[in-house]
């Protein structure tokens, strides 16, 4: 199964018609026009290009993240080397959440409003997620580069708590309450891809030096 996955002549055709027939099927079905899932946001919207410049920087990079921490998991999985393939992947699914998240707005929006998932339920699960992926896999995450990690987890924390329980007192600072809670959340997210390039970087190296 796995080989049959990493043959690109396979791979690319799938995943590159998987996003049309979704869109076909979506819009069939919840009376979507195509347009509306085909073009630019901005476009759509009608509203200036750099809307949600910040947030779509961040998506990158959780994007970035998740592309090198799989791409390694392939490798340390062609090498048997289970322990860090499961690192990984487990690292590169964690980003992929957070990219498809920012991009979707999966708990704010698709979750409580499509799946019938409270916002609440959501949160609760991902923060016992984290949590777990971060008891399991203390001992990597805290062997290099542990320092970017922590600033990670500690910006990313400030920004989800400012969100969800001093959103009434950061109202008081007008837009500068905007610049706060998502500048922590934009550090973080630089952090993070610091931390997923230089350990991803280092796990390559000493590979190449065997």
């Amino acid at each position: 199964m796995y080989r049959l996955i990493c043959r690109p002549a396979i791979v690319v055709p799938f995943l590159s018609v998987l996003p049309l027939a979704l869109i076909a099927v979506l819009g069939l079905q919840h009376q979507v026009h195509f347009s509306r899932m085909t073009r630019d946001v901005a476009a759509i919207a009608r509203i200036h290009p750099l809307s949600g410049f910040l947030s779509s920087l961040g998506i990158l990079l959780w994007w970035t993240s998740a592309t090198l921490w799989l791409f390694s998991a392939s490798v340390y999985r062609s090498l048997h080397l289970h322990k860090l393939f499961r690192f990984a992947i487990a690292t590169g699914s964690l980003s992929t959440y957070f990219a498809l998240d920012d991009l979707f707005q999966l708990h704010e929006s698709i979750a409580p409003n499509y799946l019938g998932i409270p916002e609440k339920w959501v949160f609760t699960i991902l923060a016992m997620g984290t949590i777990l992926y971060l008891v399991l896999c203390r001992q990597q995450l805290l062997k290099k580069n542990g320092t970017w990690m922590l600033l990670s987890v500690a910006l990313l924390g400030a920004s989800l708590m400012m969100d969800a329980l001093l959103e009434t007192q950061l109202t008081q600072l007008g837009q500068w309450s905007y610049l706060l809670e998502d500048g922590c959340k934009w550090l973080g997210i630089v952090c993070w891809c610091c931390f997923c390039l230089i350990t991803c970087r280092c796990g390559m190296m000493a590979l190449i030096r065997k």
